[in-house]
Parts: structure tokens; C-alpha cells; sequence
């Protein structure tokens, strides 16, 4: 027990301070030019029941308006302050997310479910918030363009899925087809233009005329597309400290995005680590 507590919290505290400076940094940069940023995920899950991250939790998940979000990559990203990095494709094509990284250089760490176990640093994603078509027809084409585009780059990017992890039968299957496929995907795909087509296709719909909105290209997918009136004009919590703007309703988010909240045991805690330090 106590060398699982062990494993479970090393490290932890020094990354979630070294991600809480960047998030610092950026909601001061928020804040100066007005932008309509939300917490997101398991960060509203934290300022609801701890006030502070979740205690097994090391990642902060933030959103901005699909219009502020391009005016923070247009130009505002280069106000951010060193040791501080700004990762997106379109500024290098070989970073292989959507969304935009923001990194804490001051410390290596590695991601737990890359086999490569490359140098990475803690880090913020900032995802685009966006609406979908009010069309029934119409959103189910969205959604499927979208599960296309996003499973060519899941099969580009099929050496980075780590094989270690506890999978069924039918997942490992999928992991090896996705495998093959990719080297022959890496000669004919180019992902930059891929992960433009996603982001043109999420950009059309406009969040706050939508009837839904969210963060597509996270974990959940189309199941993070929420009734836009949970998110409202956002509400102020407490999270370490300070206030920050989450759901206006942030009960039916919880409902909606999770059914609920139920704090993790210690082994399924350890599965949900994203990062450890890099010995």
C-alpha cells in the first residue's frame, strides 16, 4: 500500500506547480486582452470538490472561443513569457496534436503512455471551443468527417500509441492493423494538411450561436459537444487560490460530460497518470 501510495504521488506535486505557473501566466495574458477562456475536464472536476487539482490529477485543461483561440495563435502567443513554449502544428509541423500546448520548460518529464519515452515538460493544453450544425442530418455528417480525418491521423501516428497498456483483444488487434497501415499512410498522408481540414471543419460553426458546443477533438469526442447553456457566460471558482472562469452550470456539466463524480482508487489513480518525472 504504501509503495503504491508512493508511485502514485511522485513527482506529482512538482508538476502540477510547475502547470499551475503556466496556467499564471496565461490567465494573466487572458485577462489583459478580454479573452472567453473556460476550465475544462478533470480541472472542473477539481475546482468543484478540492478547490485545486484533483490530488491524482496532473494536467490542466483549459478552452477558448474558436475566435479568441485564432487570435491567441495569430499573435498573442508570442507575449508568453519564457521558460515558457507555445506548441501547435502550424508553427511546428511535428507536433502531431490539434490543439495548442503551452510547455514549463524547467523540468523534463515523460509521458507515461509514450513507448518512446521522449523528453517532454509539463504543460497546458488550450483546446478550441466550437458549435456543430443545428441540422440533425448535417451534425451527423460533421461528426463523421471529423471521425475520419481524426482516425487517419490516429493510424499516422500509430507508433506513438503505447503497446504496453492493459488493452482487450480486439483494441490490440486495431493498434497492430493501425500500425501496418501507418507506414503506408506516412508515404501518402501529409498530417499538416489533415489537422487543417479538422480545424476548417470545426471552425464553421460558431459556439455561442450554436444550440451545442465543446471540445471535440478531446478524449470524449462528440460526447463533449454539451447543450451551449451549461456553459452560459462562465461562472468564478476557486482553484488554488484564485478565481477562474469554468461552466456557468457546472453541476449539468459534471452530469452531462461524466455522469457524475466518483474519486478514483489508488490502481485506477496510477492508470490515470499522464506524466512522471524523468529520472
Amino acid at each position: 500500500m504504501v509503495e503504491k501510495q508512493s508511485a502514485l504521488y511522485s513527482g506529482l506535486k512538482d508538476i502540477q506547480a510547475k502547470e499551475f505557473d503556466v496556467f499564471q501566466a496565461l490567465l494573466m495574458l487572458f485577462e489583459k486582452y478580454h479573452l472567453k477562456y473556460f476550465i475544462t475536464g478533470g480541472t472542473v472536476l477539481g475546482a468543484r470538490y478540492y478547490k485545486d487539482f484533483i490530488p491524482y490529477d496532473d494536467d490542466i485543461d483549459v478552452c477558448l472561443s474558436r475566435k479568441d483561440y485564432n487570435l491567441f495563435l495569430k499573435k498573442l502567443y508570442k507575449e508568453i513569457p519564457s521558460p515558457y513554449l507555445v506548441e501547435h502544428y502550424s508553427l511546428d509541423e511535428m507536433f502531431k496534436y490539434t490543439i495548442i500546448r503551452v510547455e514549463n520548460t524547467s523540468i523534463d518529464i515523460t509521458e507515461v503512455s509514450d513507448p518512446e519515452k521522449k523528453v517532454s515538460h509539463p504543460s497546458i493544453d488550450i483546446a478550441p471551443l466550437d458549435g456543430v450544425p443545428t441540422n440533425l442530418l448535417l451534425r451527423k455528417l460533421y461528426f463523421t468527417r471529423l471521425l475520419v480525418l481524426r482516425g487517419i491521423l490516429t493510424a499516422y501516428y500509430s507508433e506513438s500509441i503505447n503497446p504496453n497498456k492493459d488493452r482487450s483483444f480486439k483494441e490490440k488487434a486495431l493498434i497492430s492493423f493501425l500500425r501496418m497501415s501507418g507506414k503506408v499512410s506516412k508515404k501518402l498522408i501529409n498530417p499538416t494538411k489533415v489537422k487543417t481540414s479538422i480545424d476548417k471543419i470545426l471552425s464553421k460553426y460558431d459556439c455561442q450561436t450554436s444550440v451545442l458546443a465543446d471540445t471535440y477533438m478531446g478524449a470524449y469526442r462528440d460526447r463533449e459537444m454539451i447543450p451551449s447553456k451549461i456553459w452560459g457566460r462562465g461562472k468564478r471558482y476557486e482553484f488554488r487560490g484564485i478565481k477562474v472562469r469554468g461552466p456557468e452550470d457546472i453541476e449539468k456539466y459534471i452530469k452531462t460530460v461524466y455522469g457524475g463524480f466518483k474519486e478514483l482508487n489508488e490502481t485506477e489513480a496510477m492508470k490515470a497518470r499522464h506524466y512522471v518525472i524523468r529520472g
